[in-house]
């Protein structure tokens, strides 16, 4: 089961959709997102709730999250984007976002420690 734990978050303002769960990155204002779309994307956290274009979504950028999955994730697996802002497990030259905390398949949604310094896997 997913849960949250110590999760820190942020507003900022969806320049398209964002699906709750989903890792998104900055857009091109100030204090906007954006859904991540590659695994070298350079997320700022995980969408906490859904919003629409021009609406204020609360990303988390610190503590445990949530995330839904691409894939089948382990504990432990260092996980990045796919290309709708789910998570996956991170390979060489990817960008990861977090560590899993529980494990789960595509369409899931587990629990991430999330990991704002977007370390690349070697």
């Amino acid at each position: 089961m997913a849960t949250y734990e110590n999760i820190r978050t942020m507003s900022l303002t969806a320049t398209a959709a964002v699906d709750q769960y989903h890792f998104v990155k900055p857009s091109t204002g100030d204090f906007t997102c954006e859904e991540a779309t590659a695994d070298t994307d350079i997320a700022c956290g995980i969408s906490q709730d859904a919003g629409a274009t021009g609406e204020a979504v609360a990303v988390a950028f610190g503590g445990v999250a949530k995330v839904a999955c691409a894939g089948t994730v382990t504990v432990g697996a260092a996980l990045t984007s796919d290309t709708d802002g789910r998570a996956k497990v991170a390979a060489a030259g990817d960008v990861a976002h977090g560590v899993a905390l529980t494990a789960g398949v595509v369409g899931d949604v587990i629990s991430l420690l999330v990991n704002p310094s977007c370390r690349l896997i070697a």
